[in-house]
């Protein structure tokens, strides 16, 4: 209809008057058969503009773009009393707002509904979301570089890189249609964990925590025992877990695998909590290589059961 054409050394669209159908046009009955006067020449790109001023003006339009926000944001299941209740004002607002998406974002996500139990740990996070997360999370002492800018845009090259082997790679989507998690119906997210992409993620957490991130001559090292002493009271075991699991999780784990945690790695099979608080104290106020390297050894040892738990997997 409208004589466009694409010109890749410029990247840019072009109008070309004489591949441009110049007859009237009569469209379905959705669209209320809409007519639309056929111009020759330069003039028909008003045809265009008439054209997408037609698809705009339908309602599903604006419910069609709320929908696939409520799916990124919230969840990708979207029931009748949600598509009636929150999609539909949503997609009100944008059309009084000549779709502009940032008052509709700001409805979004000051809304109760967005800040609701049943939605925290409802998705599985994205690989990038994984790697960002998990590196935001344990605070890494960054190295302090002579060339700042190139040595720190390889780190950050060589950490995209547990992204790559988790199957999202940066920049770089499959198809025009983005990451098949966002779009690609009835599993969506669930895409992301697989037999090969969950022990990549344990892969990334266990070396992080154990040595830190390492490649070539670059480092970023993490320090458990500087990363707990932030939280209100590391020495008390069963406080400190509790702590951490609010910390990590955006679901709560059972009572019962935090017992166990607390007793077979803070403890070492000990019975009493005081054995953990003892050997903290100590590591703190009396440090040795003994002491400190134990309480080191434990603490990575929780974390990275912590974050290979399913739970963490979640955003």
């Amino acid at each position: 209809m409208t004589g466009y054409r694409y010109n890749r050394d410029t990247l840019s669209s072009f109008f070309q008057a004489d591949r441009h159908d110049s007859t009237d046009k009569v469209f379905s009955s959705f669209y209320g058969n809409k007519f639309i006067k056929g111009h020759p020449g330069d003039f028909a790109t008003n045809e265009l503009d008439e054209m997408l001023t037609m698809i705009f003006e339908k309602e599903e339009v604006s419910m069609y773009l709320v929908r696939k926000l409520y799916i990124f944001f919230f969840y990708y299941e979207i029931t009748p009393e949600i598509e009636e209740k929150f999609v539909r004002p949503l997609a009100k607002i944008f059309r009084d707002n000549k779709f502009e998406i940032l008052p509709v974002l700001k409805v979004m996500f000051s809304s109760k509904h967005f800040f609701d139990a049943e939605l925290r740990g409802c998705v599985i996070k994205s690989p990038l979301e994984h790697l960002i997360g998990t590196t935001r999370l344990l605070e890494p002492e960054f190295p302090i570089y002579q060339n700042f800018i190139n040595e720190y845009y390889l780190l950050a090259n060589d950490l995209a890189s547990a992204a790559d082997r988790g199957q999202q790679v940066l920049g770089d989507p499959p198809s025009v249609a983005g990451w098949p998690a966002y779009h690609q119906t009835p599993i969506f997210h669930e895409i992301w964990i697989n037999a090969s992409t969950f022990p990549e993620r344990t892969k990334f957490t266990d070396n992080y925590i154990a040595k830190g991130y390492r490649r070539n001559n670059q480092v970023l090292l993490f320090n458990p025992i500087s990363f707990v002493k932030k939280l209100k009271t590391p020495s008390d075991p069963v406080k400190l877990i509790d702590e951490l699991v609010f910390l990590i999780f955006q679901v709560p784990i059972s009572n019962i695998l935090k017992t166990k945690l607390k007793v077979d790695i803070l403890l070492d099979g000990q019975a009493s909590d005081y054995y953990w608080t003892e050997l903290w104290t100590e590591a703190i106020q009396k440090p040795t290589n003994n002491n400190v390297n134990m309480v080191n050894t434990r603490l990575k040892s929780l974390l990275s059961s912590f974050l290979a738990l399913p739970e963490y997997q979640l955003s």
